[in-house]
């Protein structure tokens, strides 16, 4: 459930009110048309009507109150796809070296947000490192980046040694939201390509990186 609505989520975010609301209204006009009449059948379906306007009325809720911080994010994160790519520092974790998004163009840079303290950025790490593995002769850097303690995120390298460029930073900038993880696909030019939410298997990558390393 919690990958159906990570994938769901830009959609959500982009779209969520319009369709909570319109079902709503729908479901209310049935249950109007429905009420006018005295017979059975129609008293039965006006009654599964006010079940499907409370649904649609608690999601509107939702997206407008809750939710509405979150999908702000979302479409703001969303809004790059298309643009340059923001940029990004952040440090080689091995060795401290500093380095830029900016530098990698020319390259397909998949940049991965993610968190020791986060079960699916640790459950998709094999598929990255092998992402990468199979790819960087094509033209493909993975990133992986994360803004925890560097000596705490050395310590996890060590026990989980990775094939990407792993690195820390303590600015994430526009990049900064609460969420992990987060997946930016960045192509030769610089630009966002592709914006992923939650843990996704390596067949999504591999789906999303393989047709722009394809020379043009």
């Amino acid at each position: 459930m919690n990958d159906l609505i990570d994938r769901l989520l830009p959609l959500l975010a982009t779209r969520g009110v319009w369709i909570a609301g319109g079902l709503l209204a729908a479901a209310l006009l049935g249950i109007w048309r429905l009420g006018r009449g005295g017979t059975w059948p129609r008293r039965l379906g006006a009654a599964m009507l006010v079940l499907a306007a409370l649904v649609f009325g608690g999601a509107l809720y939702l997206f407008l109150g809750p939710m509405a911080p979150v999908f702000t994010e979302v479409r703001r994160l969303n809004g790059a796809v298309g643009q340059h790519a923001p940029e990004l520092a952040f440090q080689d974790l091995g060795t401290g070296a500093p380095h830029k998004l900016s530098e990698l163009q020319g390259k397909v840079v998949l940049v991965n947000f993610w968190a020791t303290w986060c079960p699916p950025c640790r459950k998709e790490m094999p598929d990255l490192d092998q992402l990468q593995a199979r790819y960087a002769d094509r033209g493909l850097v993975v990133v992986t980046v994360s803004n925890e303690e560097r000596e705490l995120l050395q310590a996890f390298a060590a026990k989980y040694p990775m094939r990407t460029m792993n690195a820390h930073s303590t600015d994430l900038g526009w990049y900064d939201v609460p969420g992990r993880p987060l997946t930016f696909v960045v192509d030769r030019t610089g630009t966002v390509r592709h914006f992923l939410t939650g843990g996704r298997p390596y067949e999504d990558f591999e789906e999303l990186v393989v047709p722009l390393l394809t020379p043009s």
